[in-house]
């Protein structure tokens, strides 16, 4: 299953309904933090390998038989986003739900300054930064 969202929307909450159930959960921050480590967020090969790893574990998960409940950030109006979500369905074998999450800029702004939020996702401790790529991302 592909979550998706505007960042702070709650794909991450969904930790306790993937925990009692076979499933996985790789949300998209376990792509990112890593990444953050080593490359500046925007750069080249930062933005090269957030496209290319969650491809390679949804396909490797797809061979292995692991059902995975994967989040990310995505538009469906813009042809990069799109073409991503197709390559990341192509990499689950082609066989997934595809799930839209939604709510609004108070309760996005609220939680992304949860506890939870936070420990899991540690580049989001900037909140300044972090709440101004809420709004924008709503913006554009």
């Amino acid at each position: 299953m592909m979550l998706f969202g505007p960042p702070a929307v709650g794909k991450t909450t969904v930790r306790c309904t993937v925990a009692a159930s076979d499933s996985r959960l790789f949300h998209n921050h376990m792509t990112i933090e890593p990444l953050l480590e080593v490359f500046v967020r925007g750069t080249e090969p930062f933005n090269v390998l957030a496209d290319e790893f969650p491809i390679r574990v949804l396909a490797e998960a797809a061979r292995a038989g692991v059902d995975l409940v994967f989040t990310l950030v995505w538009n469906g109006t813009d042809p990069d986003d799109v073409a991503h979500l197709r390559c990341c369905v192509a990499a689950a074998g082609g066989d997934a739900a595809c799930m839209e999450l939604r709510a609004g800029m108070t309760t996005r702004l609220r939680r992304n300054r949860t506890e939870e939020h936070l420990a899991h996702k540690p580049s989001k401790r900037d909140l300044e930064w972090s709440e101004a790529n809420v709004r924008e991302m709503e913006a554009g």
